[in-house]
């Protein structure tokens, strides 16, 4: 990588390794992304997150890169979930995660997760979510 980042976060995807958030020795967190090109065997930055996050998720879904979770400075969640345009090279924030706080004295709902995807998992999730609707 091209900068030092502790408590980053990143994904595998297409031939490509990206890596983003975290911070440095200072312990200031970073929005910076780098991205490995496998067949390059070369590091470059691609465009920063929308807010500053270490301990986050990243995953690929259909080809398109998703940041979530994860804390800020001082240890809150971040629920903001941001997608990566790369026509753009932008990060643009779509949506936040509903989540139900634990407690009034914990904001700690959430600080992120880990995502596999196994051949039709999501698909059989559909299939629920439909027979939900229809027994209504």
């Amino acid at each position: 990588m091209q900068e030092k980042s502790g408590n980053a976060f990143g994904v595998a995807a297409e031939g490509k390794i990206i890596v983003a958030g975290g911070e440095d020795c200072e312990s200031v967190l970073k929005t910076s992304c780098e991205m490995f090109n496998i067949s390059t065997n070369q590091w470059q930055f691609i465009g920063s997150l929308t807010i500053r996050r270490k301990y986050g998720s990243m995953v690929c879904l259909k080809g398109t890169l998703f940041v979530l979770g994860g804390t800020d400075r001082i240890g809150r969640s971040q629920l903001c979930v941001e997608c990566y345009d790369p026509t753009e090279d932008k990060w643009i924030k779509k949506t936040t995660i509903p989540v139900k706080m634990i407690s009034e004295e914990s904001k700690d709902a959430f600080t992120g997760c880990v995502l596999k995807r196994s051949k039709g998992v999501l698909d059989k999730l559909d299939v629920v979510k439909k027979n939900r609707k229809s027994s209504n």
